[in-house]
């Protein structure tokens, strides 16, 4: 297989991305190498390695999911990076739920690709949440707690730490414990009521 016929393995399929970051992404893309298409709401019921195959330019409103995707084939990690800078360089954030080809998903319609792929990033993004409030908590001092308050924080940060560092998390029990943990500093004066 020659460089040309490797480069042209390389395929991002948009989804739900205005007309102006359309165009900024894919100058960026050409610029690589990286062939893109369009996917629509029309899409939804096929099998996301036929719309890489068909790398189409379906353009009806996205009525179904929410949200801005960047489905991508045979990306290596590396120039992801660079898409994003050079994209991010002209429009200072770029806010998309990526998606990667997988042998899991790859026979699996574009609409469970991308409610499953929106719902992993909401679990993500609480999970993010739930850092940055133990981070909040580190400088907390605990003699401002009530000693009835001690014990029950102590626990609820200790599990909020081995949720992240294990990877074994619910978006139940992320709430659940971000909830937590916001009260007690709530009750320390951390956090305006």
């Amino acid at each position: 297989m020659n460089n040309r016929e490797k480069r042209t393995m390389k395929k991002i399929l948009f989804y739900g991305i205005d007309w102006q970051d359309l165009a900024i992404c894919r100058a960026a893309a050409d610029s690589l190498g990286i062939a893109t298409g369009i996917v629509d709401d029309t899409c939804l019921d096929e099998p996301l390695e036929a719309l890489f195959e068909k790398m189409g330019e379906y353009r009806s409103p996205h009525a179904g999911t929410a949200g801005k995707y960047m489905l991508m084939a045979d990306l290596p990690r590396e120039e992801l990076v660079e898409l994003l800078r050079q994209i991010e360089a002209v429009t200072g954030d770029f806010d998309v739920i990526k998606v990667a080809l997988t042998d899991t998903n790859r026979h699996w319609p574009l609409s469970r690709v991308l409610q499953e792929t929106a719902q992993e990033h909401m679990v993500m993004q609480k999970a993010v949440l739930l850092q940055q409030v133990i981070m909040a908590c580190n400088s907390l001092d605990m003699t401002q707690l009530r000693p009835e308050d001690t014990e029950a924080f102590k626990k609820s940060l200790m599990t909020g730490y081995m949720m992240l560092k294990t990877g074994t998390f619910t978006e139940a029990g992320l709430d659940r414990v971000t909830e937590e943990l916001m009260e007690h500093l709530r009750r320390s004066r951390k956090v305006p009521d």
